[in-house]
């Protein structure tokens, strides 16, 4: 289930840097049919960093807690740079993965490192 969310979240990453028209646009279900517009951009990049979250936290109870965000990480960023290079052909697409790596990841490493360098100095009592 984590390598669906992080697969479905790399290519949510990657379009984000399609033009929000035609197809490539995020539409409201019927009764509404209407456009975001450049609301698209927030859904898919929301989307993809929930989905990176997500998959970090089901990888938690999968792996050793120190290993799970390495390996999120890990998978993430050579699935990224695969899809983007191979499939979407650009280098932007895979720096758009990398940020949305950073920025769904990062949280989860600074607490849990916050947490490790309190209770190594017994703060946490």
């Amino acid at each position: 289930m984590a390598g669906a969310l992080i697969g479905t979240s790399v290519h949510l990453s990657c379009d984000l840097l399609s033009p929000m028209v035609g197809y490539a646009q995020i539409w409201l279900p019927a009764p509404f049919k209407a456009p975001l517009g450049l609301f698209s951009y927030i859904w898919l990049g929301g989307n993809a960093v929930v989905g990176f979250a997500l998959a970090a936290s089901m990888a938690r109870t999968a792996f050793p807690r120190h290993l799970a965000l390495p390996i999120v990480a890990l998978v993430a960023v050579v699935g990224g740079t695969m899809y983007g290079v191979l499939n979407e052909g650009s280098i932007l697409a895979v720096l758009a993965v990398l940020v949305i790596v950073v920025l769904s990841l990062f949280p989860e490493w600074f607490i849990q490192r916050r947490w490790r360098h309190l209770s190594r100095y017994g703060m946490l009592e």
